[in-house]
């Protein structure tokens, strides 16, 4: 009796892991949304501090910093048009104190940023676009030390036009259909499985109760789950419905799409141009303030991007970045109260990336990513129609970078992030060196831990 009942639960065990296996090759890379509409609100804060006692040269010191951020997105996409508009208010702030043979000296630092960018493209039927957008950006910095204080302001705005081939469409919907659909199997609730077109309905169902706005979450969520278990009752797909069967949907709705993921291929080029100014005052010792320096510059680009998203399977996707750009940078620089020509600078850049992403679970992500970047820079005409450069107003630049990255969600609203990132930069040449070439090159490891709120 006993050897009977055993093999009854390892067939029965068997057969329920065989239904949700089946559902492992189903590709979501094939899925494209419907109308939808998306808006997120995320609050970030962090922190860090450090204290050092040195007993050699009788030196202590106490450093820390802070950051608080809040970005809200929003993005409409349909089978015409994609629009997107994302905003963000930044404040960073540090204090330093030293104490050196009872020598104290203090300084502090402010900054807030504020920034705007909007990007539509208007598609045809075979997928190529016309976009157009813009961004505006302003900061300041309040920097106060031991005999003066320090502030700067920077504002810019920008314009681009361009046009492009492909499209790269958010899969991550069908992935949560997925995950909602193999862990009910599990459970031994279907009459039968599912086939790829229902997977595909069911996908693009749920895109389409997301769009959805209720000032109440908890009605937002009673709609969107009945919503599904409608889909599934309308074509007689439940039997044995009971506690668990509300329990793993309730589950994977809040949990199966918390990562962004996309499939396709997209050629983007486009010119731009933009507008910026920088001004730097000081006062020492509090004299009256100068204004060191109030520079006006123009930049122009063409660039040529390639983007290609790949998910290999359910839990692994590749990411490709390419990029070439030509831009032309105008400066003129007002440094206390002499004027200076409109300096000229060309310059040429290449930058690619690949990106390694890993999911194995709803909750947990993990990526490892490196990126290269070189760039030439030339003089074409310097600030001082009499000044000339032994280099010949050359620089040549190289960026390389190693990045990796685990987020995990708490909470659907509340996520860790963990970093860490080793860069290597090298450049050859730097503008403004009149007599002699210069080389620098630096090497610098940095990690970090972050936690996000998204208030929606």
């Amino acid at each position: 009796m006993k050897l009977r009942f055993t093999l009854f639960l390892l067939s029965f065990i068997t057969i329920i892991s065989l239904k949700a296996q089946e559902y492992d090759n189903y590709d979501i890379s094939n899925y494209n949304t419907p109308d939808i509409i998306r808006n997120s609100l995320d609050f970030t804060i962090s922190s860090k501090g450090r204290h050092s006692n040195n007993d050699f040269n009788s030196t202590k010191s106490d450093y820390f910093e802070g950051n608080i951020q809040a970005e809200i997105n929003h993005f409409t996409s349909t089978r015409k048009r994609f629009s997107s508009l994302n905003a963000s208010l930044t404040m960073d702030a540090s204090g330093n104190r030293n104490e050196t043979e009872n020598i104290i000296s203090k300084s502090s630092f402010f900054s807030p940023d504020l920034y705007l960018y909007n990007l539509n493209k208007f598609y045809n039927p075979n997928n190529s676009f016309f976009s157009m957008g813009g961004a505006v950006e302003w900061s300041s910095i309040q920097h106060k030390l031991q005999e003066s204080k320090e502030s700067s302001e920077q504002s810019k705005i920008s314009l681009q036009v361009g046009v492009g081939k492909g499209r790269l469409e958010s899969v991550e919907d069908a992935r949560q259909a997925v995950y909602i659909i193999e862990n009910l199997s599990k459970k031994g609730v279907f009459t039968r499985n599912l086939s790829d077109e229902e997977i595909f309905t069911l996908s693009q169902l749920i895109s389409t109760v997301k769009n959805k706005r209720f000032f109440d979450s908890r009605l937002h969520l009673i709609e969107e789950i009945s919503q599904v278990d409608s889909f599934f009752t309308e074509n007689k797909l439940l039997e044995n419905v009971n506690a668990s069967y509300f329990t793993t949907l309730y589950d994977y709705w809040q949990h199966g799409a918390l990562f962004e993921r996309f499939s396709g291929k997209e050629f983007h080029s486009f010119i731009s141009g933009r507008l910026s100014r920088s001004k730097y005052d000081i006062e020492l010792n509090g004299d009256e303030t100068t204004n060191y320096f109030n520079n006006n510059y123009r930049n122009f680009h063409w660039v040529n991007q390639f983007n290609y998203e790949k998910p290999i399977n359910l839990f692994w996707q590749n990411s490709i970045f390419a990029s070439f750009d030509i831009g032309c940078l105008q400066q003129k620089l007002i440094q206390e109260g002499n004027y200076s020509n409109w300096e000229d600078q060309m310059k040429y850049m290449l930058s690619g990336s690949y990106v390694w992403n890993y999911y194995p679970n709803t909750r947990t992500n993990f990526s490892i990513w490196a990126s290269q970047a070189l760039s030439f820079t030339h003089l074409i005409s310097s600030l001082d129609s009499e000044r000339t450069y032994e280099n010949g107003g050359k620089s040549i630049d190289t960026y390389t970078a190693l990045n990796s990255s685990l987020n995990y969600y708490i909470s659907p609203q509340l996520r860790l992030n963990v970093s860490l990132s080793a860069n290597y930069s090298y450049q050859k040449g730097v503008m403004g060196i009149i007599k002699e070439e210069s080389i620098f090159s630096n090497t610098f490891l940095s990690g970090g831990i972050t936690l996000t709120y998204s208030i929606y």
